[in-house]
Protein backbone atom coordinates (compact mmCIF):
# COMPACT_ATOMS: atom_id res chain seq x y z
CA UNK A 1 0.00 0.00 0.00
CA UNK A 2 2.76 2.43 1.03
CA UNK A 3 4.74 1.61 -2.12
CA UNK A 4 1.66 2.26 -4.28
CA UNK A 5 1.07 5.65 -2.62
CA UNK A 6 4.74 6.60 -3.09
CA UNK A 7 4.59 5.68 -6.79
CA UNK A 8 1.40 7.69 -7.29
CA UNK A 9 2.88 10.71 -5.51
CA UNK A 10 5.97 10.52 -7.72
CA UNK A 11 3.79 10.49 -10.85
CA UNK A 12 1.71 13.41 -9.56
CA UNK A 13 4.85 15.42 -8.80
CA UNK A 14 6.17 14.86 -12.34
CA UNK A 15 2.82 15.94 -13.82
CA UNK A 16 2.73 19.09 -11.71
CA UNK A 17 6.25 20.04 -12.80
CA UNK A 18 5.23 19.60 -16.45
CA UNK A 19 2.09 21.71 -15.91
CA UNK A 20 4.13 24.46 -14.26
CA UNK A 21 6.43 24.65 -17.29
CA UNK A 22 3.65 23.86 -19.78
CA UNK A 23 6.33 21.47 -21.01
CA UNK A 24 4.27 19.86 -23.74
CA UNK A 25 2.33 23.01 -24.68
CA UNK A 26 -0.90 21.26 -23.79
CA UNK A 27 -2.10 23.37 -20.87
CA UNK A 28 -4.44 25.27 -23.16
CA UNK A 29 -6.01 22.02 -24.41
CA UNK A 30 -6.34 20.71 -20.85
CA UNK A 31 -8.22 23.81 -19.68
CA UNK A 32 -10.44 23.81 -22.76
CA UNK A 33 -11.33 20.17 -22.13
CA UNK A 34 -12.17 20.93 -18.50
CA UNK A 35 -14.46 23.69 -19.74
CA UNK A 36 -16.23 21.31 -22.13
CA UNK A 37 -16.92 18.59 -19.55
CA UNK A 38 -17.99 21.18 -16.99
CA UNK A 39 -20.67 22.48 -19.36
CA UNK A 40 -21.98 19.05 -20.38
CA UNK A 41 -25.58 18.39 -19.40
CA UNK A 42 -26.96 14.90 -18.83
CA UNK A 43 -29.48 15.23 -21.64
CA UNK A 44 -26.55 15.36 -24.09
CA UNK A 45 -25.12 12.09 -22.77
CA UNK A 46 -22.69 11.19 -20.02
CA UNK A 47 -19.85 9.55 -21.93
CA UNK A 48 -16.83 11.05 -23.72
CA UNK A 49 -14.23 9.30 -25.85
CA UNK A 50 -10.82 10.99 -25.81
CA UNK A 51 -9.06 9.29 -28.70
CA UNK A 52 -5.36 9.16 -29.51
CA UNK A 53 -2.69 6.68 -30.65
CA UNK A 54 -0.62 4.78 -28.12
CA UNK A 55 2.04 6.99 -26.61
CA UNK A 56 0.30 10.27 -27.50
CA UNK A 57 0.09 11.44 -23.88
CA UNK A 58 -3.52 10.54 -23.03
CA UNK A 59 -2.67 9.34 -19.51
CA UNK A 60 -0.71 12.53 -18.77
CA UNK A 61 -3.63 14.55 -20.13
CA UNK A 62 -6.39 13.01 -18.00
CA UNK A 63 -4.27 12.75 -14.85
CA UNK A 64 -3.45 16.43 -15.23
CA UNK A 65 -7.18 17.17 -15.22
CA UNK A 66 -7.66 15.08 -12.07
CA UNK A 67 -4.92 17.01 -10.27
CA UNK A 68 -6.28 20.39 -11.37
CA UNK A 69 -9.79 19.55 -10.22
CA UNK A 70 -8.95 17.80 -6.95
CA UNK A 71 -5.34 18.16 -5.77
CA UNK A 72 -4.10 16.66 -2.54
CA UNK A 73 -3.69 19.18 0.32
CA UNK A 74 0.07 19.50 -0.12
CA UNK A 75 -0.41 20.21 -3.83
CA UNK A 76 -2.98 23.00 -3.44
CA UNK A 77 -0.63 25.97 -3.62
CA UNK A 78 1.23 24.82 -6.74
CA UNK A 79 -2.00 23.83 -8.50
CA UNK A 80 -3.57 27.20 -7.70
CA UNK A 81 -0.55 28.95 -9.21
CA UNK A 82 -0.92 26.87 -12.39
CA UNK A 83 -4.60 27.81 -12.59
CA UNK A 84 -3.92 31.52 -12.06
CA UNK A 85 -1.28 31.47 -14.77
CA UNK A 86 -3.74 29.76 -17.14
CA UNK A 87 -6.29 32.49 -16.44
CA UNK A 88 -3.77 35.25 -17.08
CA UNK A 89 -2.72 33.71 -20.41
CA UNK A 90 -6.31 33.24 -21.55
CA UNK A 91 -6.30 29.42 -21.48
CA UNK A 92 -9.39 29.41 -19.27
CA UNK A 93 -11.25 31.67 -21.66
CA UNK A 94 -14.69 30.40 -20.61
CA UNK A 95 -13.83 30.91 -16.92
CA UNK A 96 -14.97 27.36 -16.15
CA UNK A 97 -12.13 26.06 -14.00
CA UNK A 98 -13.44 27.55 -10.74
CA UNK A 99 -16.94 26.23 -11.37
CA UNK A 100 -15.55 22.85 -12.40
CA UNK A 101 -13.53 22.58 -9.18
CA UNK A 102 -16.70 23.39 -7.23
CA UNK A 103 -18.98 20.82 -8.83
CA UNK A 104 -16.83 18.03 -10.35
CA UNK A 105 -15.11 15.24 -8.44
CA UNK A 106 -12.57 13.32 -10.58
CA UNK A 107 -11.55 9.69 -10.12
CA UNK A 108 -8.85 8.05 -12.23
CA UNK A 109 -9.33 4.38 -13.11
CA UNK A 110 -6.65 2.40 -14.95
CA UNK A 111 -8.72 -0.34 -16.56
CA UNK A 112 -5.67 -2.34 -17.63
CA UNK A 113 -4.51 -2.78 -14.04
CA UNK A 114 -7.90 -4.31 -13.17
CA UNK A 115 -8.62 -6.59 -16.12
CA UNK A 116 -7.70 -9.74 -14.18
CA UNK A 117 -10.33 -9.00 -11.53
CA UNK A 118 -13.71 -10.63 -11.08
CA UNK A 119 -16.14 -7.87 -11.96
CA UNK A 120 -15.62 -4.38 -13.43
CA UNK A 121 -18.47 -3.06 -11.29
CA UNK A 122 -16.63 -4.11 -8.13
CA UNK A 123 -13.39 -2.60 -9.44
CA UNK A 124 -15.03 0.72 -10.25
CA UNK A 125 -16.88 1.09 -6.96
CA UNK A 126 -13.91 0.14 -4.83
CA UNK A 127 -11.67 2.55 -6.73
CA UNK A 128 -14.18 5.33 -6.14
CA UNK A 129 -14.42 4.43 -2.45
CA UNK A 130 -10.66 4.34 -2.10
CA UNK A 131 -10.39 7.75 -3.74
CA UNK A 132 -13.03 9.45 -1.67
CA UNK A 133 -12.06 8.20 1.81
CA UNK A 134 -15.61 9.01 2.89
CA UNK A 135 -17.10 7.75 6.16
CA UNK A 136 -20.74 6.90 6.67
CA UNK A 137 -21.88 6.44 10.26
CA UNK A 138 -23.53 2.99 9.81
CA UNK A 139 -21.43 0.11 8.50
CA UNK A 140 -22.52 -3.15 6.94
CA UNK A 141 -24.93 -4.97 9.26
CA UNK A 142 -25.66 -8.18 7.38
CA UNK A 143 -22.85 -10.64 8.12
CA UNK A 144 -23.50 -12.74 5.02
CA UNK A 145 -23.31 -9.68 2.77
CA UNK A 146 -20.19 -8.48 4.58
CA UNK A 147 -18.55 -11.89 4.17
CA UNK A 148 -19.31 -11.94 0.44
CA UNK A 149 -18.11 -8.39 -0.05
CA UNK A 150 -14.92 -9.12 1.89
CA UNK A 151 -14.13 -12.22 -0.17
CA UNK A 152 -14.60 -10.47 -3.51
CA UNK A 153 -13.45 -6.93 -2.85
CA UNK A 154 -10.70 -7.03 -0.23
CA UNK A 155 -7.92 -8.27 -2.59
CA UNK A 156 -8.80 -5.42 -4.94
CA UNK A 157 -9.37 -2.50 -2.63
CA UNK A 158 -6.28 -3.13 -0.52
CA UNK A 159 -4.23 -1.76 -3.45
CA UNK A 160 -5.92 1.61 -3.01
CA UNK A 161 -7.32 2.05 0.50
CA UNK A 162 -7.80 0.40 3.85
CA UNK A 163 -10.58 -2.20 3.57
CA UNK A 164 -12.29 -1.01 6.76
CA UNK A 165 -12.61 2.43 5.18
CA UNK A 166 -14.50 0.88 2.28
CA UNK A 167 -16.91 -0.91 4.63
CA UNK A 168 -17.58 2.36 6.41
CA UNK A 169 -18.44 3.91 3.05
CA UNK A 170 -21.23 1.40 2.53
CA UNK A 171 -24.29 1.87 4.74
CA UNK A 172 -26.95 -0.75 5.39
CA UNK A 173 -29.10 0.56 2.53
CA UNK A 174 -26.43 -0.27 -0.06
CA UNK A 175 -24.82 -3.37 1.40
CA UNK A 176 -26.46 -5.79 -1.01
CA UNK A 177 -24.96 -4.39 -4.21
CA UNK A 178 -22.68 -7.38 -4.62
CA UNK A 179 -25.13 -10.15 -3.81
CA UNK A 180 -25.23 -12.52 -6.82
CA UNK A 181 -28.98 -13.03 -6.48
CA UNK A 182 -29.79 -9.33 -6.54
CA UNK A 183 -32.04 -8.24 -9.42
CA UNK A 184 -30.07 -6.08 -11.87
CA UNK A 185 -32.59 -3.26 -11.65
CA UNK A 186 -32.36 -3.27 -7.87
CA UNK A 187 -28.56 -3.36 -8.07
CA UNK A 188 -28.66 -0.34 -10.38
CA UNK A 189 -30.72 1.58 -7.84
CA UNK A 190 -28.26 0.69 -5.11
CA UNK A 191 -25.30 1.81 -7.22
CA UNK A 192 -26.99 5.18 -7.75
CA UNK A 193 -27.59 5.50 -4.00
CA UNK A 194 -23.96 4.68 -3.32
CA UNK A 195 -22.74 7.28 -5.83
CA UNK A 196 -25.03 9.86 -4.26
CA UNK A 197 -23.64 9.08 -0.80
CA UNK A 198 -20.11 9.50 -2.16
CA UNK A 199 -20.96 12.89 -3.66
CA UNK A 200 -22.78 14.05 -0.53
CA UNK A 201 -19.60 13.39 1.40
CA UNK A 202 -17.49 15.51 -0.98
CA UNK A 203 -20.03 18.29 -1.45
CA UNK A 204 -19.68 17.96 -5.23
CA UNK A 205 -22.45 17.67 -7.83
CA UNK A 206 -20.98 15.25 -10.33
CA UNK A 207 -18.55 12.36 -10.33
CA UNK A 208 -16.19 12.31 -13.34
CA UNK A 209 -14.64 8.89 -13.90
CA UNK A 210 -11.59 8.87 -16.17
CA UNK A 211 -11.28 5.36 -17.64
CA UNK A 212 -7.76 4.91 -19.01
CA UNK A 213 -6.01 2.11 -20.96
CA UNK A 214 -9.25 0.33 -21.97
CA UNK A 215 -7.71 -0.53 -25.34
CA UNK A 216 -5.01 -2.59 -23.58
CA UNK A 217 -7.48 -4.79 -21.68
CA UNK A 218 -8.57 -8.31 -22.53
CA UNK A 219 -11.48 -8.00 -24.98
CA UNK A 220 -13.88 -9.79 -22.61
CA UNK A 221 -13.08 -7.38 -19.77
CA UNK A 222 -13.28 -4.29 -22.00
CA UNK A 223 -16.71 -5.34 -23.27
CA UNK A 224 -18.01 -6.12 -19.78
CA UNK A 225 -16.71 -2.81 -18.43
CA UNK A 226 -18.37 -0.83 -21.22
CA UNK A 227 -21.66 -2.68 -20.85
CA UNK A 228 -21.74 -2.31 -17.04
CA UNK A 229 -20.96 1.39 -17.23
CA UNK A 230 -23.70 1.95 -19.79
CA UNK A 231 -26.30 0.17 -17.65
CA UNK A 232 -25.39 0.88 -14.04
CA UNK A 233 -24.04 4.42 -14.28
CA UNK A 234 -26.67 6.09 -16.45
CA UNK A 235 -27.09 8.93 -14.00
CA UNK A 236 -27.21 12.71 -14.21
CA UNK A 237 -24.48 12.99 -11.58
CA UNK A 238 -21.90 10.77 -13.31
CA UNK A 239 -19.74 11.54 -16.35
CA UNK A 240 -17.32 9.09 -17.95
CA UNK A 241 -14.24 10.06 -19.94
CA UNK A 242 -12.59 7.17 -21.77
CA UNK A 243 -9.01 7.92 -22.85
CA UNK A 244 -8.20 5.27 -25.44
CA UNK A 245 -6.85 4.33 -28.83
CA UNK A 246 -10.20 3.83 -30.54
CA UNK A 247 -8.79 2.25 -33.71
CA UNK A 248 -6.87 -0.38 -31.73
CA UNK A 249 -9.83 -1.19 -29.50
CA UNK A 250 -12.09 -1.47 -32.54
CA UNK A 251 -9.64 -3.89 -34.21
CA UNK A 252 -9.36 -6.01 -31.06
CA UNK A 253 -13.13 -6.27 -30.73
CA UNK A 254 -13.53 -7.14 -34.42
CA UNK A 255 -10.99 -9.95 -34.08
CA UNK A 256 -12.59 -11.15 -30.85
CA UNK A 257 -16.11 -11.46 -32.29
CA UNK A 258 -15.03 -12.41 -35.82
CA UNK A 259 -17.36 -12.99 -38.78
CA UNK A 260 -17.21 -9.44 -40.07
CA UNK A 261 -18.06 -7.85 -36.71
CA UNK A 262 -17.85 -4.04 -36.95
CA UNK A 263 -15.95 -2.89 -33.87
CA UNK A 264 -16.24 0.80 -34.73
CA UNK A 265 -20.03 0.58 -35.02
CA UNK A 266 -20.24 -1.30 -31.71
CA UNK A 267 -18.25 1.40 -29.88
CA UNK A 268 -20.62 4.17 -31.00
CA UNK A 269 -23.10 2.81 -28.43
CA UNK A 270 -20.84 3.92 -25.62
CA UNK A 271 -20.01 7.55 -26.25
CA UNK A 272 -21.96 10.74 -26.80
CA UNK A 273 -19.03 13.10 -27.35
CA UNK A 274 -15.81 12.46 -29.26
CA UNK A 275 -12.51 14.36 -29.10
CA UNK A 276 -9.14 13.47 -30.58
CA UNK A 277 -5.93 14.40 -28.82
CA UNK A 278 -3.49 15.92 -31.32
CA UNK A 279 0.05 14.63 -31.44
CA UNK A 280 2.85 16.71 -30.01
CA UNK A 281 4.95 18.53 -32.65
CA UNK A 282 8.56 17.41 -32.51
CA UNK A 283 9.83 20.96 -32.07
CA UNK A 284 7.92 21.26 -28.80
CA UNK A 285 9.26 17.88 -27.74
CA UNK A 286 12.83 19.06 -28.32
CA UNK A 287 12.14 22.25 -26.34
CA UNK A 288 10.88 20.21 -23.40
CA UNK A 289 13.93 17.96 -23.42
CA UNK A 290 16.30 20.88 -23.99
CA UNK A 291 17.47 19.44 -27.30
CA UNK A 292 16.44 22.35 -29.51
CA UNK A 293 19.89 23.96 -29.40
CA UNK A 294 21.42 20.62 -30.38
CA UNK A 295 19.03 20.39 -33.33
CA UNK A 296 20.32 23.73 -34.62
CA UNK A 297 23.89 22.49 -34.94
CA UNK A 298 23.64 18.71 -35.17
CA UNK A 299 22.23 17.28 -38.39
CA UNK A 300 21.12 14.13 -36.57
CA UNK A 301 18.56 16.13 -34.62
CA UNK A 302 17.70 18.45 -37.49
CA UNK A 303 16.84 15.57 -39.80
CA UNK A 304 15.49 13.51 -36.88
CA UNK A 305 13.03 16.32 -36.19
CA UNK A 306 11.81 16.10 -39.78
CA UNK A 307 11.58 12.30 -39.69
CA UNK A 308 9.64 12.30 -36.41
CA UNK A 309 7.01 14.64 -37.84
CA UNK A 310 6.95 12.89 -41.23
CA UNK A 311 6.15 9.57 -39.55
CA UNK A 312 3.91 11.27 -36.96
CA UNK A 313 5.68 9.68 -33.99
CA UNK A 314 3.88 9.63 -30.67
CA UNK A 315 5.45 11.11 -27.52
CA UNK A 316 6.50 7.65 -26.36
CA UNK A 317 8.03 6.88 -29.74
CA UNK A 318 9.89 10.21 -29.74
CA UNK A 319 11.33 9.38 -26.32
CA UNK A 320 12.88 6.23 -27.74
CA UNK A 321 13.80 7.75 -31.10
CA UNK A 322 15.72 10.80 -29.87
CA UNK A 323 17.31 8.84 -27.05
CA UNK A 324 18.75 6.36 -29.54
CA UNK A 325 20.00 8.85 -32.11
CA UNK A 326 21.73 11.09 -29.57
CA UNK A 327 23.96 8.14 -28.67
CA UNK A 328 24.87 7.23 -32.22
CA UNK A 329 28.61 7.50 -31.68
CA UNK A 330 29.74 8.34 -35.21
CA UNK A 331 31.63 11.61 -35.52
CA UNK A 332 30.63 14.02 -38.27
CA UNK A 333 32.68 16.69 -40.00
CA UNK A 334 33.85 17.77 -43.46
CA UNK A 335 36.39 15.22 -44.69
CA UNK A 336 35.18 12.59 -47.21
CA UNK A 337 34.89 9.93 -44.52
CA UNK A 338 33.10 12.37 -42.24
CA UNK A 339 30.48 13.08 -44.93
CA UNK A 340 29.84 9.34 -45.14
CA UNK A 341 29.63 9.29 -41.32
CA UNK A 342 27.05 12.06 -41.46
CA UNK A 343 24.92 10.23 -44.01
CA UNK A 344 24.96 7.04 -41.94
CA UNK A 345 24.22 8.68 -38.59
CA UNK A 346 21.80 11.33 -39.89
CA UNK A 347 19.76 9.47 -42.53
CA UNK A 348 20.31 5.71 -42.46
CA UNK A 349 20.38 4.97 -38.73
CA UNK A 350 17.42 7.20 -37.69
CA UNK A 351 15.37 5.69 -40.52
CA UNK A 352 16.07 2.16 -39.28
CA UNK A 353 14.97 3.14 -35.75
CA UNK A 354 11.61 4.36 -37.05
CA UNK A 355 11.11 1.29 -39.24
CA UNK A 356 11.84 -0.95 -36.26
CA UNK A 357 9.22 0.85 -34.17
CA UNK A 358 6.57 1.07 -36.87
CA UNK A 359 6.91 -1.92 -39.22
CA UNK A 360 9.09 -4.88 -38.31
CA UNK A 361 8.63 -6.50 -41.73
CA UNK A 362 9.81 -3.35 -43.52
CA UNK A 363 12.68 -3.05 -41.03
CA UNK A 364 13.80 -6.63 -41.63
CA UNK A 365 13.68 -6.26 -45.41
CA UNK A 366 15.58 -2.96 -45.24
CA UNK A 367 18.48 -4.05 -43.02
CA UNK A 368 18.93 -7.41 -44.79
CA UNK A 369 19.34 -5.83 -48.19
CA UNK A 370 15.99 -6.79 -49.73
CA UNK A 371 14.27 -3.40 -49.96
CA UNK A 372 15.67 0.07 -50.49
CA UNK A 373 12.13 1.49 -50.78
CA UNK A 374 11.97 3.34 -47.41
CA UNK A 375 15.14 5.24 -48.38
CA UNK A 376 14.00 5.98 -51.92
CA UNK A 377 10.62 7.14 -50.61
CA UNK A 378 12.40 9.98 -48.82
CA UNK A 379 13.51 11.34 -52.19
CA UNK A 380 9.87 12.13 -53.01
CA UNK A 381 9.68 14.48 -50.02
CA UNK A 382 11.47 17.61 -48.85
CA UNK A 383 14.12 15.32 -47.39
CA UNK A 384 15.58 15.06 -50.88
CA UNK A 385 17.32 18.42 -50.48
CA UNK A 386 18.88 17.42 -47.14
CA UNK A 387 20.17 14.12 -48.50
CA UNK A 388 21.64 15.78 -51.58
CA UNK A 389 23.30 18.43 -49.42
CA UNK A 390 24.90 15.87 -47.10
CA UNK A 391 26.39 13.97 -50.04
CA UNK A 392 27.26 17.25 -51.82
CA UNK A 393 26.41 15.83 -55.21
CA UNK A 394 26.34 19.27 -56.81
CA UNK A 395 23.22 18.77 -58.97
CA UNK A 396 19.48 18.33 -58.62
CA UNK A 397 19.13 15.41 -61.03
CA UNK A 398 16.58 13.12 -59.36
CA UNK A 399 17.58 10.12 -61.44
CA UNK A 400 21.25 10.52 -60.51
CA UNK A 401 20.39 10.96 -56.84
CA UNK A 402 18.26 7.81 -56.86
CA UNK A 403 21.07 5.94 -58.57
CA UNK A 404 23.52 7.12 -55.91
CA UNK A 405 21.19 6.09 -53.07
CA UNK A 406 20.83 2.63 -54.58
CA UNK A 407 24.63 2.27 -54.72
CA UNK A 408 25.02 3.36 -51.08
CA UNK A 409 22.28 0.99 -49.93
CA UNK A 410 23.79 -1.89 -51.89
CA UNK A 411 27.21 -1.16 -50.42
CA UNK A 412 25.95 -0.94 -46.81
CA UNK A 413 23.38 -3.72 -46.65
CA UNK A 414 23.77 -6.24 -49.46
CA UNK A 415 26.06 -9.19 -48.86
CA UNK A 416 29.22 -8.89 -50.95
CA UNK A 417 32.85 -9.62 -50.23
CA UNK A 418 33.69 -5.91 -50.18
CA UNK A 419 36.00 -5.87 -47.18
CA UNK A 420 38.67 -3.79 -48.87
CA UNK A 421 36.43 -1.79 -51.20
CA UNK A 422 35.37 1.83 -50.89
CA UNK A 423 32.46 3.65 -52.48
CA UNK A 424 32.70 7.33 -53.40
CA UNK A 425 29.45 9.24 -53.87
CA UNK A 426 29.84 12.97 -54.30
CA UNK A 427 32.06 14.14 -51.46
CA UNK A 428 31.35 11.11 -49.29
CA UNK A 429 33.64 8.11 -49.14
CA UNK A 430 32.14 4.92 -47.68
CA UNK A 431 34.28 1.97 -46.60
CA UNK A 432 34.02 -1.21 -44.53
CA UNK A 433 33.98 0.84 -41.32
CA UNK A 434 30.62 2.37 -42.28
CA UNK A 435 29.22 -1.00 -43.28
CA UNK A 436 30.28 -2.56 -39.99
CA UNK A 437 28.97 0.39 -37.96
CA UNK A 438 25.50 0.50 -39.48
CA UNK A 439 25.15 -3.29 -39.42
CA UNK A 440 26.11 -3.38 -35.75
CA UNK A 441 23.75 -0.51 -34.86
CA UNK A 442 20.87 -2.30 -36.57
CA UNK A 443 21.55 -5.50 -34.69
CA UNK A 444 23.02 -7.60 -37.53
CA UNK A 445 25.88 -8.80 -35.37
CA UNK A 446 26.38 -12.04 -37.28
CA UNK A 447 25.69 -10.90 -40.82
CA UNK A 448 28.24 -12.11 -43.34
CA UNK A 449 28.60 -8.45 -44.24
CA UNK A 450 30.83 -8.10 -41.20
CA UNK A 451 33.31 -10.75 -42.21
CA UNK A 452 35.69 -11.49 -45.00
CA UNK A 453 34.48 -14.87 -46.24
CA UNK A 454 37.76 -15.75 -47.99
Amino acid sequence: MLKYIQEENAIDSAIIRSLEKDAFRRNELIFKFISKISLMEHNTGNSVFLDGPWGSGKTFFVRSICLLLEPLPLQDERINQIIEKAKSTGYDEDQQIDEAKTKLYPVYFNAWSHDDEIDPLVSLLTTIAGSLSCKIEDGLKDEKAKSLLTAIVKPIVNKYADFDTLLECLDSSTNDIFQPSLDTRKRKEQVHKLIKSFLDDTGKEKLVLFIDELDRCKPSYAIELLERIKYYFDSENVLFVFSLNMAELSNVLSSYFGNGFNGSSYLTKFYNHYYRLPNLPSEKYLEHHELKSAAMVDSRFTFGLWLADHYNLSIREKNRFFNEIQYSDLAVGHSPSFKANEFCSTVIYPLTIILRMRDLNAYEEFITGFSVSPLLDLLTTTAKETISKILELGNDDSAELEKSINKIYDFLFCEHDWTDRTLIIGDAEFDSFHRNWIQTKTGCLFSSVLFNTN
